[in-house]
């Protein structure tokens, strides 16, 4: 991901989950010398457009191309010349929330504030959920399908931050399932047969970051992982 030249950046295409802060932000520092093309659903664009306003504050910079993503639609990746990026995305529907800045903006049925992705090259393919509180069939197959799991690791437990008086928000509340319990995620996950399963978006409060911790233990018996920098995935 280094720079090659002036201004350049090897980040040619940016596919967006949903419109979190944390999600879009990143953007911003791609303006300079044009943003990449970026690749969302309509609903996502007008929150970037309506809401946090991204997609004008990076038009002042240079041209913006948004590629709408349909669910159960498999489209290849272009740059934002249109040139082909050798990447495939098929979108996926998941359960978890708006941005705090669009609740009580109406929606319109059939749009959705968040998915997930089936990213593939070649023969190799992975899912991408970084963000989901309901864990059904549908999901399971999606998961099932492919050869690596990046999914939503965000919080240990349901009460994690009311716990620590850090929030009065449950981790369903704001939209992920937690690890641990009969209906949470890595119970989830051991019915899941195939993929490598590795968690991202995980909170800074989750105790799993702990090394040694018996959380982090828990996991490996599951065998689920943690992402890390550096991580490599041979898929």
């Amino acid at each position: 991901l280094w720079p090659r030249s002036l201004r350049h950046s090897p980040v040619r295409a940016v596919a967006l989950t949903n419109a979190d802060i944390d999600h879009a932000a990143g953007l911003l520092i791609l303006r300079e010398g044009g943003a990449p093309a970026i690749y969302c659903t309509a609903r996502v664009e007008e929150a970037l457009t309506e809401g946090l306003r991204v997609l004008p504050a990076l038009a002042a910079y240079g041209r913006v191309v948004v590629r709408r993503v349909v669910t159960g639609e498999a489209q290849a990746v272009f740059d934002r010349d249109g040139e082909p990026t050798g990447v495939t995305v098929r979108a996926f529907a998941v359960t978890s929330k708006p941005p705090p800045y669009m609740v009580g903006r109406p929606a319109v049925e059939g749009e959705l504030d968040t998915v997930g992705y089936v990213i593939s090259a070649g023969d190799a393919s992975v899912a991408y959920v970084p963000g989901v509180r309901v864990l059904d069939e549908a999901l399971r197959r999606e998961l099932a399908a492919v050869r690596c799991v990046f999914i939503d690791g965000t919080f240990l437990t349901d009460d994690e931050l009311v716990a620590m008086g850090a929030s009065a928000k449950t981790s369903k509340e704001m939209g992920h399932a937690p690890l641990r319990g009969d209906d949470g995620l890595v119970a989830f996950l051991d019915g899941v047969q195939g993929p490598r399963k590795v968690l991202v978006h995980i909170n800074n409060s989750n105790p799993i970051h702990e090394e040694g911790a018996e959380a982090r233990a828990w996991l490996a018996e599951h065998g689920v992982e943690m992402a890390h920098d550096g991580l490599t995935v041979d898929v």
